[in-house]
């Protein structure tokens, strides 16, 4: 498999993994512990898959970058339906 091949895929991995991530940051209090997992919990996973694919470290501001905008990607997703549901719901009461 060729290099821009393997970063295609883990540049995707790095987004995939983060939106659920992101879907529970949002849900938790701004710098709790569980703010701090919801950030860092796919690291470990990104920096196993990197080194196994023999990826060099010079990558790793594409990866990071992935990683956030997954994160953002998916608080914005959880709050978008969140408000939906709630619209919805109040539409069917009044109804």
């Amino acid at each position: 498999m060729g290099l821009g091949l393997m970063l295609a895929i883990m540049t995707f991995v790095s987004f995939i993994v983060n939106l659920p991530m992101g879907m529970w940051r949002v849900k938790v209090p701004k710098f709790s512990w569980q703010w701090f997992v919801a950030i860092h919990l796919s690291v470990p996973l990104i920096f196993f898959l990197r080194t196994e694919a023999n990826i060099s470290y010079l990558y790793i501001p594409l990866f990071v970058t992935a990683a956030i905008i997954g994160q953002l990607v998916g608080g914005k997703i959880l709050l978008h339906y969140s408000k939906a549901y709630k619209l919805k719901k109040t539409q069917l009461k009044d109804g």
